[in-house]
């Protein structure tokens, strides 16, 4: 008897394991809906290659199902031809039962579906998974050619191509989501999708926590905003890895159209060749906060109104490692315009960009617009680097050309590494080496490179891996801004790359204090080190370190200037070392 208890105890805590079915269709059944109905959870409905027509494979629901229904061979064979019209509507699959992610489409090409809504697809609260998929000729009435995602419907779709889907009489011609429908979109390519109003290319409205990675918008067009992408009234954006190439926009935004967003982070992402009717060839920005423009290139987009590159409204975003060339405005803002709060620029790069009315480079818009500049290099932009209107920018450690007012600008050819195409790396005797300031400057290049390499930042969006090439000066100090009881101290380094030793050199390190000039080591007017300066690195002590006292008020915009001139003071004999700092009680 206790034998045959702990039998049946044993029995009764052992989980059945139900082997998942495969369902074969046409094999096993007629069509894929047939399929799907024979189907339990956990089971696979695989379809043979063939074109499926006619009821039972198209207008195709899970019913609520968690399983797959994938092809044998990919999307390139097993074709599911929807023959929807305007006046007879066919879609591949809805999705209306409140499906989750394990609930899978995966391996078809969908073509020629129309529907007054999601012309391929159409996902209503619910969230499928949807990839490695061709989504082909579809249309819709209003929104979504493609996939339509709509009142709280978070599908994941990944490694689909859309091409050629249109939404007549709405937005998002590959896919739109709206209604706090959100997903994560990865590894797509679209291609000639358009809309006539939002989105060419997909279309996100009230969607939070959206991310887009890897993926591409090629040749889509929008009636009205965002040939490419556009992404309306909603929060925490990340678009990463994405190229856009030769998207249009009928108004805002070529390849991508920002608006009424918070939160938003682009990174590692290209736009090439879109063009706007209205502001903003590249991108329009409308995010009402901060947004970051990270590792990204901006080239040959062209606006019809203003910022060939990028337009920015009521947004204050931060602009790091990144390149615009040869972008182009028919107005004002020819790499970028913006008429905002306040734009920081750190370590970019504007070349070649133009504009007809003013502001090749960056044109700072009329509305008490801040705009701060450093350790960025604008040169050959047409017809001048920077327009502005009050209050002036403020621009520090940058190579204009013309120049600028501001700590650490100058005025020199930037020496680029150039050729076909054209690359922005600096040659090895380029003054940006080690020419900028480490305050508040990124950790790596465009290319991913730790800074920096030298001494110092270069300036511009490229590191050069290695010391420069020619002679330089640099003031160290181990911050820019102390505080009492900050331990503080001041260097100089000499860099002599001359394969001689000059022992006539003269060493001036100088102290700027509000256009009062004391020069080390005795800080009288006038003073300066001398002695054999090696080939090599020389280290001198300025100020031994100390404790930063208290009660001595707060002070900004001193500046350290160094540099070896001639034993006749009569020229330079290395590149200017500058280094700014202050303090506050």
């Amino acid at each position: 008897m206790f034998k045959a208890i702990i039998l049946i105890t044993i029995i009764m805590i052992t989980p059945f394991v139900v082997s998942a079915a495969i369902i074969h269709v046409p094999a096993d059944q007629p069509t894929i809906q047939a399929g799907i109905d024979a189907a339990v959870d956990g089971d696979t409905v695989l379809v043979a290659d063939g074109t499926y027509t006619g009821d039972g494979n198209r207008d195709i629901e899970f019913k609520g199902k968690a399983i797959t229904v994938a092809s044998e061979n990919g999307a390139e064979t097993c074709i599911i031809d929807c023959q929807g019209t305007e006046e007879e509507n066919h879609r591949g699959f809805r999705f209306n039962n409140r499906e989750e992610k394990d609930s899978i489409v995966s391996g078809f090409t969908i073509k020629n579906g129309s529907a007054e809504y999601g012309g391929a697809i159409a996902c209503d609260f619910s969230s499928p998974t949807i990839s490695d998929c061709i989504l082909y000729r579809n249309t819709s009435r209003s929104h979504s050619g493609g996939i339509d995602c709509y009142y709280y419907a978070y599908a994941t779709i990944s490694n689909c191509t859309f091409i050629q889907n249109s939404a007549e009489n709405g937005s998002g011609g590959g896919i739109c989501h709206s209604f706090h429908s959100k997903s994560t979109v990865s590894h797509c390519t679209f291609i000639e999708n358009t809309a006539t109003a939002m989105g060419g290319g997909v279309c996100f409205v009230s969607a939070s926590n959206l991310i887009i990675s890897n993926c591409s918008f090629y040749k889509n067009a929008s009636g009205y905003k965002g040939g490419g992408l556009y992404i309306g009234n909603g929060s925490n954006y990340t678009i990463v890895e994405c190229v856009f190439n030769e998207n249009v926009s009928n108004e805002y935004g070529g390849g991508l159209c920002i608006d009424y967003g918070l939160d938003t982070t682009i990174s590692n992402c290209a736009f090439c060749r879109n063009v706007s009717k209205c502001d903003g060839g590249g991108m329009y920005l409308q995010t009402f906060d901060d947004s970051l423009i990270f590792n990204s290139i901006l080239s040959e987009n062209l606006s019809n109104g203003h910022g060939g590159g990028l337009a920015c409204e009521s947004s204050s975003p931060t602009i790091v490692n990144s390149i615009f060339s040869a972008n182009s405005a028919e107005e004002k803002g020819g790499g970028i315009f913006f008429f905002t709060t306040q734009m920081d620029i750190f370590n970019c790069t504007f070349s070649g960009n133009s504009s007809k009315q003013g502001g090749g480079g960056i044109t700072s818009g009329w509305f008490a617009c801040t705009l701060k500049v450093h350790n960025t290099i604008l040169w050959d932009n047409y017809p001048y680097e920077i327009e502005s209107y009050e209050p002036e920018p403020v621009v520090s450690y940058s190579l204009i050309q013309g120049g600028y007012p501001g700590i650490g600008n100058f005025d020199a050819a930037p020496l680029f590494e150039g050729g076909s195409p054209f690359d922005f790396h600096l040659q090895p005797t380029s003054i940006c080496i080690d020419g900028g300031t480490d305050s508040k400057a990124p950790d790596c290049d465009f290319d991913g490179n730790s800074r920096p390499q030298g001494r110092a930042i270069d300036i511009g969006a490229f590191e050069y891996q290695g010391l420069p090439l020619v002679s330089k000066v640099y003031v160290n100090m181990p911050s820019h801004q102390f505080y009492a009881g900050d331990r503080s101290s001041c260097s100089v380094s000499v860099w002599n790359v001359e394969n001689t030793t000059p022992c006539d050199s003269r060493l001036f390190v100088i102290l700027d204090i509000r256009g009062e000039l004391y020069c080390a080591p005795s800080f009288t007017s006038f003073d300066y080190y001398s002695g054999c300066f090696e080939n090599g690195m020389t280290e001198i002590s300025v100020i031994p370190e100390f404790t930063w006292p208290s009660g001595v008020g707060s002070a900004t915009g001193l500046v350290w200037y160094a540099a070896l001139v001639n034993s006749e003071m009569t020229e330079l004999a290395s590149e200017i070392g500058v280094f700014d700092f202050g303090w506050s009680e």
